[in-house]
């Protein structure tokens, strides 16, 4: 026999105990199978928990003491959402003025 490529290189654990190899053939392509034997991973669980308190002053409250803050209480996002209201209010102006009849006409003065 000779080397096999692999199309899936470091799927197969290398430290396993392999069984039962068979190899068919398709017509076109030669394909082995393999059953590969190693022992189950026990990971231990632990029963720590945490509560979490969603809040309107405070995005979150979790039970080991640690607050999130709600960032759209920050007076960056409070000064953003008025800047953009003006904007919209000054837009909206602009349309009203260009607006003839029921439709608005287009012109370069409207962003």
């Amino acid at each position: 026999m000779n080397w096999v490529r692999l199309a899936e290189h470091g799927r197969i654990p290398i430290d396993a105990k392999y069984m039962n190899p068979r190899i068919s053939f398709d017509g076109l392509n030669w394909w082995i199978s393999v059953c590969v034997e190693f022992p189950d991973c026990k990971e231990t669980l632990n029963d720590d928990g945490i509560g979490i308190d969603l809040g309107i002053k405070d995005l979150a409250v979790c039970s080991d003491a640690v607050k999130y803050k709600n960032i759209n209480k920050s007076q960056k996002v409070k000064k953003l959402e008025k800047q953009k209201r003006r904007l919209q209010r000054s837009i909206s102006h602009s349309y009203e003025k260009n607006k003839k009849g029921e439709s608005y006409c287009k012109t370069n003065n409207v962003i």
